[in-house]
């Protein structure tokens, strides 16, 4: 029983034990879940939860469209294939890299702030970025046949933000060539994380915040407010927030990480903050600055046409597209228009 109920919230079964249900239950054993050869263990479909998006993990959420698009994938679809090579023991190698990555996004400002992240990577050809609802967890990733997929959490825009640059690092270091990664919480405590979640915490920071148009915000802020002071106040933090499209912790250690402030001035500063509000995003809602970004589409320009011209064509349903990516019918009407 206790095996039982740890497999209803999660844990994996062997093979035996898929079998097992299957024939207790008296369905087919891939109604149940999916079994990997490599690993030994089934991917359940069944779990704890009745809400209809916990039938399946991430991972197999991941695997169900990945799969499916790449049944009828062409050549159009395909994305740009590099390597690119950067370590956490280089700032100055990551923030390159971010450069490079920012040149192939044409922006009007190669330094200023990316509005919408999810074009600017379909448009460049780098990946597909899809916004899926109740993932439970905060993003993924894969790379497999020529495609490249990025799968983002539908929650906090600025959250969700930092959550597909973090993923497109893992795609551009090739971290997930043909193998999905599946990230839980991408702000884990630090000592925690791998050195590849590291490197694509500080690639998401480089690319969101570059150093230079950081820089060059704040010296126009203490110019158009007449500021002499060279020191940060969370007022300053929460314009760079506003203006990169970064939560307010992100932006305050992007700054100590380029050394502007010292390292450990951001968690005083939101501790301060959280005192007086009731969070970090509250606060910046109560100053005139308006939000410097666009909302997360589900499917990326790209895919949104390559999805739409298969429902036009007959060979995708409504109600198959549906099912596959979590949303209703009308939702799926409205997010192809």
């Amino acid at each position: 029983m206790e095996r039982l109920q740890s497999i209803s919230h999660g844990s994996s079964p062997n093979l035996g034990e898929l079998l097992a249900l299957g024939k207790y239950l008296r369905i087919p054993v891939d109604a149940i879940g999916e079994f990997d050869d490599g690993t030994g263990l089934a991917d359940m479909r069944l779990r704890s939860s009745s809400h209809p998006d916990m039938f399946y993990s991430a991972e197999m959420r991941v695997r169900l469209i990945t799969d499916f698009i790449l049944k009828e994938a062409g050549s159009d679809q395909r994305n740009i294939q590099i390597e690119m090579k950067a370590t956490t023991e280089s700032l100055r190698s990551i923030d390159d890299t971010s450069l490079v990555v920012r040149s192939l996004f044409h922006l009007d400002q190669e330094i200023g702030p990316i509005k919408s992240i999810s074009t600017a990577i379909s448009d460049s050809g780098l990946a597909h970025v899809i916004k899926l609802r109740g993932l439970g967890v905060d993003g993924a990733c894969v790379s497999i046949e020529g495609l490249n997929f990025i799968f983002v959490s539908a929650q906090y825009v600025p959250r969700m933000r930092f959550t597909v640059a973090h993923e497109l690092a893992h795609v551009i270091f090739g971290h997930c060539r043909n193998r999905p990664i599946i990230d839980e919480d991408i702000f884990e405590y630090e000592s925690d994380m791998a050195d590849d979640e590291k490197l694509s915490n500080t690639f998401a920071s480089c690319l969101l915040m570059p150093a230079l148009g950081v820089a060059r915000f704040i010296s126009r802020f203490k110019e158009l407010f007449d500021q002499k002071s060279d020191s940060i106040s969370s007022i300053e933090i929460a314009y760079i927030a506003r203006f990169f499209g970064s939560s307010f912790e992100a932006a305050g250690n992007r700054l100590e990480q380029i050394q502007v402030i010292d390292r450990g001035v951001t968690a005083g500063i939101l501790a301060e903050v959280r005192r007086n509000f009731e969070s970090a995003e509250a606060y910046m809602r109560s100053l005139p600055v308006k939000e410097n970004y666009d909302e997360i589409p589900v499917l990326s320009s790209g895919l949104k046409r390559f999805v739409k011209s298969k429902i036009e064509d007959g060979q995708y349903s409504v109600s198959r597209v549906a099912n596959i990516f979590g949303y209703t019918v009308n939702e799926v009407y409205e997010f192809i228009r």
